[in-house]
């Protein structure tokens, strides 16, 4: 697959102009932007203990979805992902995913419903778990590129 380092390697194929850019600008926001909204929001609920939060996080951007930081760090890895180009990290990339969703089940189990059960289950109703409408777009973004580099990469387009 293309990606920056095509650009270090001084080819510069006309779909990496616009493909690096967008992919660069994604990493940044879910990284820096993203990242920044959802850990300040849980660090300010967890810290005077961490495995025991003062309150069930429900509003900013957690009204979006139910873990953003991990759809946060999912959606950041995958664009740095798309970013590099990197064919066997894109494969291997399925894993990943299985092992933050299995993540969100221990945490929920353990460090949410045993303090929060009643309000959790009102939050589960009206939340999201991971994609709200904006971020699936995001997501079938991500895939059309990847989908479009594949497809430059391989001469079919």
């Amino acid at each position: 697959m293309h990606g920056i380092y095509d650009w270090l390697n001084g080819e510069f194929v006309f779909f990496n102009v616009l493909y690096i850019p967008v992919s660069f600008l994604l990493f940044v926001y879910f990284f820096g932007i993203w990242g920044k909204k959802s850990v300040s929001q849980n660090i300010e609920a967890s810290k005077s203990a961490f495995y025991a939060p003062s309150k069930l996080l429900t509003e900013g951007i957690y009204a979006r979805v139910q873990h953003p930081m991990i759809i946060g760090d999912i959606l950041g890895h995958f664009s740095l992902v798309l970013l590099t180009g990197g064919i066997y990290t894109c494969i291997l990339f399925p894993i990943y995913v299985f092992i933050d969703l299995f993540m969100i089940k221990i945490q929920v189990k353990y460090s949410l419903e045993p303090y929060y059960k009643s309000e959790l289950i009102v939050y589960r109703k009206k939340t999201p778990v991971l994609l709200d409408q904006k971020l699936l777009f995001i997501v079938l973004f991500m895939a059309l590129l990847v989908i479009c580099n594949f497809l430059n990469y391989t001469k079919i387009i």
